[in-house]
């Protein structure tokens, strides 16, 4: 906020002295248009701070060749407002901090893997059309609560398969998200398109996860 601060200055300068047809000399005229050109040639290239929708936290936030990627906790608390609630913190993975745009969440500090969004259970009636699913592929990793919540429910399921294209959100999702035994997880980055035409292996399911504009 600083640097727009100074260029809008130094270009007020500038406006107000021409409309007022103040005398003024060149070299003054010379660093209030540097100051002006200067402030917004920094505030474009110099990364922005990062801020938290209201009521939450920032975990992390990671810029990656595809997306800003931010981790971000939603604090509940208790009806007096003084203490923090543990059970019901939500953790949700977002992109550029828009909170509209929810990637999953969980309820990291439940003892056992909670999954907090329902919008997420549906993916379950894939198995109505192919019970007892061995093997599955998801394109689009987000924060891996489609093959999570498969592992769950199928356990004789030996494998699933995430094609993601971006880095950071594998890394994040690793880190943040994936609380438990998921080692049947596994991971490559990629074009999701690319690795499906390539895959030497048959599934079972395949879901599509990606649906946002860089995907």
């Amino acid at each position: 906020t600083v640097l727009p601060a100074c260029g809008a200055w130094a270009l007020g300068a500038l406006v107000r002295a021409k409309l007022e047809a103040e005398p003024m000399a060149r070299h003054a005229r010379g660093v209030l248009w540097l100051m002006a050109l200067g402030s917004l040639e920094l505030w474009i290239l110099l990364p922005a701070g990062h801020a938290a929708p209201p009521g939450n936290r920032i975990v992390e936030c990671e810029e990656s060749a595809y997306h800003d990627v931010g981790v971000i906790e939603q604090l509940m608390n208790t009806p007096d407002g003084d203490l923090r609630h543990p059970f019901w913190t939500e953790r949700y993975m977002t992109f550029n901090l828009n909170s509209e745009l929810v990637l999953g969440g969980i309820y990291p500090y439940r003892p056992r893997y909670s999954n907090a969004l329902m919008f997420s259970e549906p993916v379950h009636l894939a198995a109505l059309w192919r019970p007892d699913p061995r093997r599955m592929l998801v394109v689009g990793a987000g924060v891996a609560v489609v093959p999570a919540e498969f592992l769950l429910a199928h356990p004789r399921m030996y494998q699933v398969d995430v094609l993601e294209i971006d880095d950071a959100v594998v890394r994040l999702a690793r880190q943040y998200f994936l609380k438990g035994p998921f080692e049947k997880i596994s991971f490559t980055i990629g074009d999701g398109r690319v690795g499906l035409a390539h895959s030497p292996h048959a599934y079972d399911i395949i879901f599509l996860d990606a649906y946002t504009a860089a995907a």
